[in-house]
């Protein structure tokens, strides 16, 4: 590994001192990092990556061609380049954390009604901590003797975002956390005195009234990505037989957007991952899949069932637009080069499953954070057409299980707080919470009861996720697992 110096320019180190820190594996020799508050970390990274990836995919003099091209495809370099990313961030992450001052920190009034300091300092930010009203005072008059330790990042938004510390008073043998998980809620309240004139008697017989007139004002704070997408349980499994096909379309090119669905897929390869032990090169991960390559990779995968000759477990995820035929009511998934006009462009649904049943496997499992009625999360599709559409019910065949967003003529809607598709979001949860070992009925149980339910209280509007099964898994569908 190369090793290189790495200065530390920052604006809130004091009195202008520069640390040198070292790194292995962080850049070319040669390079300077000067980190910063404004630097662009995602730049920085990109191009660290490219151009590590450029030493590594070079054949070595006294290297093979047959083991060299078992060494460099299109998938282990994308494996090497998503392993060089996050061990950059990492060190840079590491690197931010030692950096920081926390002596500059400075505390704002006490909010004694929500029982909470507002901390500022020049690089995290603001920060709301609770501290109980008993210890408020001491807290305040120790300010400058506190110790700061445990400070966790998570890297959102191209920055490095606080999402949980720990303040010690010393002193007083006490406590205090700041954490991301916790709403807190700080205000700061300026008081409006406006009473009626008053008369006072003074030598010169004067009358004074005093008015402030001024603002109050309620922040609160929120840093980083929801849990589901930090707190990923990791299993020592191994699910060398299961394969994962995983398709994310957000930024279309003839249609509106669907937000959050790239975020969507990506997490969802972390839970196949970590938590449910399949390969790296079990999962084929598309962002913003095109009409060919969506169709290059159903062919990869259907090609999968047929070399294990009935041995694979398959697990299709997709989150984007769904679009119907508006005269024979036919689903399909829209590629981001498609049109909702034109069902030419997109993959049909009975196309699809038919392929994913031409050969045999000991399981199917199809997740469509989609909607199929002309909706969209975020308006209609098709321009014009201003009515939604009930699609046809797909006639299953094979061993599969479809489970889907939405039912008939209802929208996916997303759920903007979490930065995911509502739907997701549950199916993310119920893997979280049960480490990824669920079986099929308690999964569907639990996504479409609380999308159901928080559809109704985020939205105001409906979406009751649906399950369809063929009729070969009728009886067994429900303790079945997604991954074998």
């Amino acid at each position: 590994m190369k090793k290189i110096t790495i200065f530390l320019a920052l604006s809130f180190i004091i009195c202008g001192n520069i640390k040198a820190q070292h790194a292995e594996g962080i850049s070319q020799p040669g390079n300077v990092i000067i980190l910063s508050p404004n630097m662009d970390f995602s730049k920085y990274v990109k191009q660290y990556v490219e151009d590590e990836i450029a030493i590594w995919q070079q054949k070595n003099e006294f290297e093979k061609t047959e083991t060299y091209q078992a060494r460099v495809n299109e998938y282990s370099r994308q494996a090497k380049a998503d392993d060089l990313a996050s061990n950059a961030l990492n060190k840079l992450m590491q690197l931010y954390a030692k950096s920081i001052n926390w002596k500059q920190c400075s505390l704002e009034k006490y909010d004694a009604d929500n029982e909470t300091y507002l901390l500022s300092h020049p690089s995290i930010g603001k920060i709301a901590v609770p501290v109980d009203i008993s210890s408020a005072p001491a807290f305040m008059q120790n300010f400058d003797k506190l110790s700061y330790s445990g400070a966790e990042f998570v890297f959102a938004n191209n920055k490095f975002n606080l999402i949980k510390l720990e303040i010690s008073d010393n002193l007083n043998n006490k406590s205090f956390c700041f954490s991301n998980k916790q709403k807190v809620t700080y205000v700061a309240q300026n008081i409006e005195y406006n009473f009626s004139d008053i008369d006072v008697e003074v030598p010169q017989n004067v009358k004074n009234n005093y008015l402030n007139n001024s603002t109050i004002e309620e922040q609160n704070l929120s840093v980083g990505s929801d849990s589901v997408d930090t707190d990923i349980p990791i299993n020592n499994i191994s699910n060398l037989n299961t394969f994962a096909l995983i398709i994310g379309n957000e930024k279309y090119t003839n249609e509106i957007n669907v937000p959050y669905a790239i975020n969507d897929a990506a997490i969802f390869k972390k839970y196949m991952v970590k938590s449910l032990g399949l390969p790296e090169d079990n999962i084929h991960l598309l962002k913003n899949a095109t009409l060919g390559q969506m169709l290059g990779e159903l062919k990869w995968i259907t090609d999968v069932a047929r070399v294990y000759q009935g041995e694979a477990t398959l697990i299709i995820y997709y989150a984007g637009h769904g679009v119907p035929d508006e005269t024979t009511k036919d689903a399909y998934l829209l590629p981001v080069d498609g049109s909702s006009e034109i069902t030419q462009t997109a993959v049909k649904l009975d196309w699809l499953f038919a392929e994913l049943i031409k050969y045999p496997t000991r399981q199917v499992t199809v997740l469509m954070d989609a909607c199929f009625s002309g909706a969209a999360r975020d308006g209609m599709l098709a321009k014009g057409r201003g009515v939604e559409i009930k699609p046809k019910e797909n006639i299953l065949k094979g061993n599969i299980v479809v489970l889907s967003a939405a039912s008939g003529e209802q929208t996916a809607y997303p759920y903007i707080d979490k930065g995911h598709g509502l739907f997701t979001y549950y199916l993310l949860k119920n893997l979280q919470e049960t480490r990824g070992n669920v079986d099929l009925g308690s999964l569907s149980d639990y996504i479409i009861k609380n999308v159901t339910q928080k559809s109704v209280v985020k939205n105001n509007k409906s979406q009751t996720p649906i399950i369809n099964v063929s009729n070969d898994v009728q009886n067994k569908w429900r303790s079945l697992k997604l991954a074998y």
